[in-house]
């Protein structure tokens, strides 16, 4: 076995970050999860041993304390709105998933402002290293014209055309 680290996993209460926890668990990591809610709370709820942070990503000082709480090394960042929080139909589907209900802004201020503190914070402390996933919603729904063009018109310089994907 390699070196263990001490690892925050932020979303730290949904499906992915579980299978992330038992994984690195399971290899001798120390693991911290930061989240809005424990795992009692959360819309699976679940239990664990692992210390948890309850925060914001949309808050810099909750980030902070996070990966200063974790001692990290290194973050698997999950923490995000996976769907465009200002489309009705996503937002009742969401609700009908058992998700918490959050803000119309929300996806743009947890998955935008929310990494840009992550980031700021892990670069403070001297984290080392990170893995950071994204879902679709980050672009938008493309089942929604409004939403869709939005998500054209703030692609990346250099990133592949909707014919590239």
């Amino acid at each position: 076995m390699g070196a263990t680290m001490d690892v925050l996993i932020t979303g730290g209460t949904g499906n992915l970050a579980r299978h992330c926890l038992t994984e690195l668990c399971e290899h001798g990591h120390r693991v911290t999860l930061f989240d809005r809610y424990r795992p009692e709370e959360a819309a699976r709820p679940w239990s664990t041993d692992v210390p948890v942070v309850v925060g914001d990503l949309t808050s810099a000082e909750d980030c902070r304390r996070a990966v200063e709480t974790a001692k990290a090394e290194a973050i698997v960042h999950l923490g995000a709105v996976a769907y465009p929080s200002k489309s009705g139909s996503a937002r009742r589907s969401a609700a009908a998933a058992g998700q918490h209900a959050v803000a119309t802004d929300a996806t743009f201020r947890v998955n935008t402002l929310g990494t840009y503190f992550l980031l700021d914070a892990a670069r403070q402390a001297g984290t080392r290293g990170g893995v950071c996933f994204h879902s679709l919603g980050a672009a938008g729904d493309q089942g929604d014209p409004e939403l869709a063009h939005d998500a054209a018109d703030r692609r990346a310089p250099g990133a592949p055309s909707d014919e590239q994907l």
